[in-house]
């Protein structure tokens, strides 16, 4: 168990810098959303509580790292320097105020835009609604997907997070939460099926009974002496 927690957190540690490294585009959002999101995740993967300290000490680490990331991208040619490194340099001489206030006016506008314009403002409401439903029709499939698969609740909870970060951190908005559940829904579904089908049918429904087996033929019945003869 230890030795997939630990692959699963080298997995989730390799995603981000393979997101956010100014090698490979700097995605500033996704460093701001994916870091706490998969703290919290390695955080109940670990067993350990989450406190108010430590989401303080995980802000505090998205932040330095985001800072290491434009300290990397800063010390390489003007030519190769991605956003990141651009927004820092611009906004050196007046001190970073107004291009910063600059960038987050664009992203406000561009994720309102895509608010109000998008099919996935229709469309993620009607699936969360369909979820909902699912889960309330079937609460015992979900209990007995966390009891094969305890580590459900932790990425749960980490997706969660990464969602509404995302979804309020990058241009692309609302699109970023339908992505992510188009990704989570099937993997449910499978999870769900696999499940069912590694269990005896009579233990699937709640409701239903075990059929015992008959009881053993007693040697000093009469009937069975004779059915030996």
């Amino acid at each position: 168990m230890r030795r997939g927690v630990g692959l699963a957190i080298a997995l989730m540690v390799i995603a981000i810098i393979v997101d956010g490294a100014p090698f490979f585009g700097s995605d500033v959002g996704g460093v701001l959303s994916m870091v706490p999101a998969y703290a919290i995740t390695a955080t109940l993967l670990l067993g350990w509580k989450v406190r108010w300290k430590l989401v303080a000490l995980y802000g505090a680490a998205t932040l330095a790292l985001v800072a290491i990331f434009a300290a990397i991208d800063l010390s390489r040619p003007a030519s190769k320097r991605t956003h990141l490194g651009r927004l820092i340099q611009s906004g050196e001489g007046r001190g970073g105020v107004h291009s910063v206030t600059t960038l987050i006016h664009r992203k406000i506008s561009e994720n309102t835009g895509i608010l109000f314009g998008s099919l996935w403002t229709i469309m993620l409401p009607v699936v969360l609604a369909g979820i909902a439903y699912l889960i309330y029709r079937a609460p015992g499939r979900m209990r007995g997907l966390h009891e094969r698969i305890p580590q459900l609740s932790a990425a749960l909870a980490g997706l969660g997070i990464l969602v509404v970060l995302g979804t309020a951190l990058n241009d692309s908005g609302i699109a970023i939460a339908g992505v992510m559940l188009g990704v989570l829904t099937p993997v449910l579904i499978v999870v769900t099926m696999r499940g069912d089908r590694a269990r005896p049918r009579w233990a699937i429904s709640p409701t239903a009974e075990a059929i015992p087996d008959p009881p053993a033929p007693d040697p000093a019945d009469p009937s069975v002496e004779r059915a030996l003869a």
